[in-house]
């Protein structure tokens, strides 16, 4: 026998023996295959969890998100409505009947300023002076009651050794001044002081 047909009887032999085993392979073969089938199976199971997690991750971050706006807007409502009730808590001066009338008596500069309150909400302010101012420089004279302002401001006509009879209107309530200082300053000098009192 020669060494090809050796070769082919060997290689007969080996079929035979895997054919007689058919059945065993057969049933690998079908081992396999299930088990790709239920790696299949699982690989889809898992996908599909993984997409129900997200899925299920990204609704709740939704609802979250919705969550917080939604606490976010209910404290800016909250704060606004703090706010406005903070803000009309606190008793508004009520504003004094139109008419009436309070007044400043500066004794050193002989002079006499008069408040009134012309309607709801502004007063008409007149005053002269007498005496005490020595300069025709209206810059440099000063009324302090809610903020500095010179005479120039004020649109007070110095007539040494006083001034004209002046006045203005301004907003403001008559009842929000009564008991406040009233002074008139040369440069940093007090010239006179006093409180505005009522009547």
């Amino acid at each position: 026998m020669s060494f090809t047909s050796r070769k082919y009887t060997i290689l007969k032999n080996n079929i035979k023996f895997h054919s007689e085993n058919w059945p065993i392979y057969e049933e690998s073969t079908n081992l396999v295959n299930k088990n790709i089938e239920l790696g299949s199976f699982s690989g889809k199971h898992v996908r599909r969890q993984r997409n129900i997690m997200t899925n299920k991750n990204i609704e709740l971050r939704s609802i979250s998100g919705k969550h917080v706006r939604r606490q976010r807007n209910i404290k800016t409502k909250f704060s606004a409505l703090f706010l406005i009730f903070l803000v009309f808590s606190h008793a508004s001066p009520l504003p004094r009947a139109v008419g009436d009338k309070a007044t400043v008596t500066l004794t050193k500069l002989d002079g006499l300023v008069t408040f009134t309150q012309v309607d709801e909400s502004n007063i008409k302010v007149e005053g002269k002076l007498n005496k005490g101012i020595e300069e025709n420089t209206p810059d440099n004279y000063f009324i302090i009651l809610f903020a500095i302002e010179s005479f120039s401001q004020l649109g007070i006509n110095i007539v040494v050794p006083g001034t004209d009879k002046w006045e203005g209107t301004d907003p403001g309530y008559l009842s929000l001044i009564i008991g406040l200082d009233f002074s008139i300053f040369h440069g940093d000098e007090v010239l006179d002081s006093a409180s505005i009192t009522k009547g």
